[in-house]
């Protein structure tokens, strides 16, 4: 736009435009400041939603490694009553063949056993879920969660956390 085509300009006049606008906007019914509260509170939630989840996941790992950790103590004392009930079958086997016992009896024996060997088994399938909950809620490689103590890894994944490490040597899945 020349110059000399703006009225009240003359030709020899220099025009000098730096390119910067500013307005002003008199808030008289409050609508700043409204706004203003609505997105500190917006913040606000958004805090609460994030400290929330935190803590129901912090709850949900300490019930899986409780978990765990029951599944353990009652598989050590399925087993240890297997090995006794192994012990007192092996017993009343031999008292049959002194003939103080009776096939029944044996028999008995062996099927009690063979049920508390069942149920060491359903106890190491609970050990095996305590374990894979506490690897999925921490995002951690299911392969490798299952190589190492369950302290070991959560060391490790805070370690991975805070160091920004994302790939905890996992190939088919990552934290």
């Amino acid at each position: 736009l020349p110059v000399a085509s703006i009225p009240g300009f003359s030709r020899d006049m220099t025009l000098f435009d730096a390119g910067f606008d500013a307005s002003w906007e008199i808030d008289l019914i409050g609508r700043r400041d409204a706004q203003d509260a609505a997105a500190a509170a917006k913040e606000a939630q958004a805090s609460a939603a994030l400290r929330d989840i935190q803590l129901t996941l912090t709850a949900e790992v300490a019930r899986a490694y409780i978990d765990l950790r029951t599944a353990e103590a009652e598989s050590a004392n399925v087993r240890a009553q297997a090995d006794e009930l192994a012990e007192l079958t092996r017993l009343i086997t031999l008292r049959q063949r002194a003939g103080l016992a009776t096939k029944i009896e044996v028999e008995s024996a062996a099927s009690t056993e063979a049920a508390m060997r069942t149920a060491a088994d359903a106890r190491a399938a609970d050990i095996a879920g305590a374990r894979y909950r506490i690897a999925r809620l921490i995002g951690f490689c299911i392969e490798n969660f299952f190589q190492k103590p369950v302290m070991q890894v959560s060391v490790e994944y805070q370690t991975g956390i805070l160091s920004g490490k994302r790939d905890f040597g996992c190939k088919i899945f990552t934290a």
